[in-house]
């Protein structure tokens, strides 16, 4: 090749060679009568058979279909080709892979984005994907394809793909302004039965291996709601006509995202809640390099096995999740609703494996009443810490002795420190709380969440 030809002189070469070939089933051409008919277009290199076999051998890496076969010179007998019968130079395709990096990215992304497309859009992808793998194929490099491998959400929960005649309605509907689909959905809440629902899909959000579809959503008042649905949920759809002949505003999905639209919210509230997170240094450095939201703040002593994380954001569903998977090292101080809905949820697990939840609030209450009624004088600190103890059995009243000496040596006490100090549930340190505040060993200060202490060792 000239030094000063261009890419399109090369190019419009190579496809004179690949006009003046046979296909099969016809006879091969030799290199000689290949170049005579190509006479016109060879004559001004230097080299003109070797020049034509280089374009051949190109020719054959670019074909979008079939190949160049090749009888080998063997003795006084030339070389000989002939195209396959479904070779194909596909023109309108302006990015000719041949390097080995685009063919690997190429097919990376493919093998990614496939699940989440239907299998029209796939088809429309499948020529690209196999000229990358010819690509890698030519150039010996297939072993990079191991290099890689997509594990979304861990190796568990893989058929989370919606059916594709489903994918291809809702796809089809997001690309269309006036389509509208009425759907069969199944809610994430389980006690809910399956409900029909009339949508204008807006776009799709891939999280893990979940799709959600942000659409809106006629509610029974011809109202439009934005609403998500949990794409592999949906049992049917079908096309229905337009239902409202209003001016619907797109959706972004990127800034769906950032503004968490594409989760259920907790009790359906999505306005930013302050959150108080009691936690073990098991988690201090995961949540120093991964914050749960911007707000977070994190108060720490580094003396103390826990530390107390805050931060103002919606509570999602995935959030709520998160904190029931993590619960054996994060406790909710605040909200109390939250607070409640982890523990319900915690409850519930230990259910499904027969584990005995001790609830000893009945037992506590017996020992107040017994310890406190109103015509007995209050029990004095010396009495409460000379009470025997059983080693067989703790609970929150054994533990009121504890609590007593650890707190007669402090101006302040707070929930958090007693349940740190005691090692105990929240909730529980609570309960010695109230029961410290009935005694009229500590009383409620200024400082919020904190208690003045009222008794001297």
């Amino acid at each position: 090749m000239n030094a000063k030809e261009s890419f399109v002189s090369q190019f419009l070469r190579i496809l004179n060679v690949f006009h003046a070939l046979p296909r099969s089933p016809n006879h091969h051409i030799s290199i000689e009568d290949l170049l005579e008919s190509l006479k016109i277009t060879y004559e001004s290199f230097h080299a003109p058979r070797k020049t034509l076999q280089r374009d051949l051998k190109t020719l054959d890496e670019i074909l979008h279909r079939g190949h160049l076969d090749k009888i080998v010179a063997s003795g006084r007998r030339s070389a000989c080709y002939r195209l396959s019968s479904d070779a194909q130079f596909n023109l309108n395709k302006q990015n000719i892979i041949q390097d080995e990096f685009q063919s690997l990215a190429t097919i990376h992304s493919y093998n990614f984005l496939k699940p989440y497309f239907p299998e029209s859009w796939q088809k429309t992808l499948s020529q690209q994907f196999e000229q990358a793998q010819n690509v890698l194929d030519l150039k010996n490099k297939n072993v990079w394809l191991t290099k890689f491998g997509f594990a979304l959400d861990g190796a568990f929960q893989t058929h989370l793909n919606p059916k594709n005649e489903i994918k291809e309605l809702i796809f089809k509907c997001i690309h269309q302004d006036n389509s509208w689909l009425e759907i069969l959905y199944h809610p994430e809440a389980f006690e809910r039965e399956a409900t029909h629902y009339t949508i204008k899909p807006h776009g799709v959000i891939v999280r893990g291996r979940k799709q959600y579809l942000i659409a809106s959503k006629i509610n029974h008042n011809r109202k439009i709601q934005i609403r998500t649905f949990t794409m592999h949920r949906i049992l049917h759809a079908e096309p229905t006509p337009e239902s409202l002949s209003i001016d619907i505003q797109d959706i972004d999905m990127q800034k769906a995202i950032e503004q968490y639209e594409f989760e259920g919210f907790y009790n359906d509230n999505d306005q930013p809640k302050e959150i108080q997170l009691n936690c073990s240094n098991v988690l201090l450095s995961e949540l120093k390099f991964s914050e749960i939201h911007p707000s977070q703040q994190i108060w720490n002593d580094d003396a103390d096995a826990y530390f107390t994380l805050t931060a103002e954001m919606p509570i999602t569903q995935s959030f709520l999740e998160w904190l029931v998977q993590k619960a054996q090292w994060i406790e909710v101080e605040y909200p109390e609703d939250l607070r409640e809905e982890v523990k319900n949820r915690i409850i519930e697990m230990a259910q499904n494996y027969a584990l005995e939840i001790i609830d000893d609030d009945l037992e506590w209450q017996e020992d107040v009443e017994e310890n406190f009624e109103e015509e007995s004088a209050i029990q004095t600190f010396e009495s409460i810490l000379a009470e025997p103890k059983d080693d067989n059995v703790i609970t929150l009243h054994d533990l009121f002795p504890q609590a007593v000496e650890f707190i007669s040596d402090k101006e302040m006490i707070s929930t958090a420190e007693l349940q740190r100090k005691l090692l105990i549930s929240y909730n529980s340190a609570a309960k010695i709380i109230d029961q410290l505040l009935h005694t009229d060993f500590i009383k409620n200060s200024e400082s919020a969440g904190k208690y003045s202490v009222l008794i001297k060792k």
